[in-house]
């Protein structure tokens, strides 16, 4: 597996040897983040363009903002990086550039520096291979594979051929134990948990943007044992800085609206173990973009003591699709693993479910 990805062409080296233009296809902070990359390894973009709908006689870093035809009349053939989000897959537009020009949508991190490269799958073979050999069907397996390679050869052809599956296991649903959604945003995913759940305790929604927070509430207000929290989850409790964004951006951060910060443990009253009265949790959701890892943290003794179901997000910085995997098998080492994933370019919406293992 990893000689494999190993022999893929990074897409960074494949800029630097194409003879082709290389142009950005969109704006906006994805082609900030694209720019800046290039920048530091050297390579040139030519120019900008967008579909038809979004061109408006503006410009775009100093260059003219294009449609595709005015790009192709101007370069001919070039190379495109898609420098924006797209859900359920490729649309007409995309495809039309898709069939006429190379196509790379580079996999950079929601947050956070670094991606994951050939030089990260060399440093960190042990690592990689360990998720690997521990996730529990040969789906996950395949969708794994196939996102590492997409890191490093930033084509999604491959990925996006492979069906979406991101249901979590029955488990995830029937305990009769509290459900905690970390990141639960505007209450749709604890609507939708509410409504497939047999039977379920309290509904704990943690959310730390305000304008989000209030359409939580407004969402959940029919659910009697809905609690909404307005606060962010990490790996200790006290206040932090939060700068909104109403959905993907939402973060902490180093400047913004101070926000109180909890636990999961905290919130369950298991700031140590053995703690009598703790409410017993069933479920997990972790969305937390970019502080999912310090959310894990934070729920140590919850899931030591409980082995909760997880639903956690692997994709919102560089290394999380192994890091992520490999800290809840660090926390629980009966957890079963298995991944899923939404239809998304670049590769957003990805997560890794845990359960105990049945004996």
């Amino acid at each position: 597996m990893l000689e494999s990805l190993l022999r893929e062409t990074d897409w960074l080296d494949a800029l630097r040897r194409t003879d082709e233009p290389v142009l950005l296809y969109g704006m906006g902070s994805g082609a900030d983040k694209i720019l800046a990359l290039l920048s530091g390894a050297g390579i040139r973009v030519a120019g900008v363009f967008a579909s038809d709908g979004f061109v408006r006689g503006h410009s775009y870093r100093g260059m003219r903002v294009l449609t595709r035809r005015e790009a192709e009349e101007r370069f001919g053939s070039f190379t495109a990086l898609l420098a924006f989000g797209l859900e359920g897959g490729p649309d007409e537009a995309l495809r039309a550039v898709a069939s006429r020009h190379r196509l790379l949508a580079p996999n950079l991190p929601v947050y956070g520096a670094g991606r994951l490269d050939k030089a990260y799958i060399r440093q960190n073979a042990a690592r990689i291979l360990y998720v690997y050999e521990r996730l529990a069907d040969d789906y996950s397996k395949r969708l794994f594979y196939e996102l590492l390679r997409y890191d490093v050869n930033g084509d999604p052809r491959a990925l996006l051929a492979m069906e979406s599956r991101c249901d979590p296991p029955p488990s995830y649903f029937a305990h009769g134990r509290a459900h905690i959604d970390v990141g639960a945003h505007d209450g749709a995913t604890l609507r939708d948990y509410q409504a497939v759940s047999p039977a379920h305790g309290p509904l704990l929604a943690v959310e730390p943007d305000r304008i989000a927070f209030r359409r939580l509430c407004t969402a959940v207000s029919d659910l009697p044992l809905a609690r909404p929290i307005r606060a962010a989850a990490s790996d200790r409790e006290g206040q932090a800085c939060f700068a909104g964004g109403q959905g993907r951006g939402s973060a902490l951060a180093e400047r913004g609206e101070a926000v109180r910060t909890v636990t999961v443990d905290g919130l369950c009253g298991r700031r140590r173990l053995g703690q009598p009265d703790v409410l017993r949790v069933g479920s997990l959701r972790i969305d937390a973009e970019g502080a999912d890892e310090r959310v894990l943290c934070g729920a140590a003794n919850t899931l030591y003591e409980d082995a909760p179901t997880v639903c956690a997000a692997v994709y919102h910085r560089a290394f999380d699709l192994v890091e992520l995997p490999r800290l809840l098998l660090a926390q629980r080492p009966d957890y079963r693993l298995t991944l899923g994933k939404k239809a998304y370019i670049p590769a957003w919406d990805v997560f890794v479910f845990a359960e105990k293992r049945k004996k």
